[in-house]
């Protein structure tokens, strides 16, 4: 199976290098924004009309979302959301664009663009006199538990120390404090059918 410090690199760098492609690539469509969604998460049909209807704006970053158990009936509202999933923040392509200008396969398996680090950006956009807004509404569903996640499979076969076991239960008893019942309204929003 490997050092699993050495695949989570390795696959990072390839998921750097699509993102990359994938946004020099969006050019040719004239995007006045853009959003990495990842393959597995949903987004709230609300959302690309709410963009359309604000083209000036930098961008938006995800504050409430939800995090949904695959194929549960329960979900967990999540606060900060851009903080733990990387569908997270719609930036307007001009302040993108001159991020994308070096091809990531040229800088090195350990160079992490600022487009790829999903909790960086608020910040970073933010120090370069463009800030993002907070998205007014839910905008995402972060699906987890289906055995298909970069950062999980490392944590799962790393060395773990008391401080990750506190987080690890820890959330765990915090989801259970927050947990309710999926509704057709949500699942309807987010195109989430089971």
């Amino acid at each position: 199976m490997g050092d699993p410090t050495e695949n989570r690199i390795r696959k990072e760098a390839d998921q750097t290098r699509k993102v990359w492609l994938g946004s020099v690539y969006a050019e040719t469509f004239q995007p006045s924004h853009v959003m990495f969604v990842d393959s597995d998460d949903c987004i709230s049909c609300n959302l690309v009309a709410y963009v359309d209807r604000h083209r000036q704006s930098n961008g938006w970053y995800i504050e409430q979302g939800f995090e949904y158990p695959s194929r549960g009936h329960i979900i967990y509202p999540k606060s900060k959301f851009y903080t733990k999933c990387g569908t997270s923040n719609i930036i307007r392509y001009d302040l993108l664009k001159p991020l994308l200008r070096d091809d990531p396969g040229t800088l090195g398996p350990n160079h992490y663009p600022i487009y790829i680090r999903h909790k960086a950006q608020r910040s970073y956009f933010a120090k370069a006199g463009n800030p993002l807004s907070p998205l007014p509404f839910p905008g995402a569903i972060y699906i987890t538990e289906h055995g298909d996640n970069t950062f999980l499979e490392y944590f799962s076969r790393k060395q773990k120390n008391l401080l990750d076991l506190t987080r690890v239960y820890g959330g765990k008893l915090r989801k259970r404090m927050v947990a309710q019942p999926i509704t057709r309204e949500i699942r309807e929003e987010f195109g989430l059918w089971v």
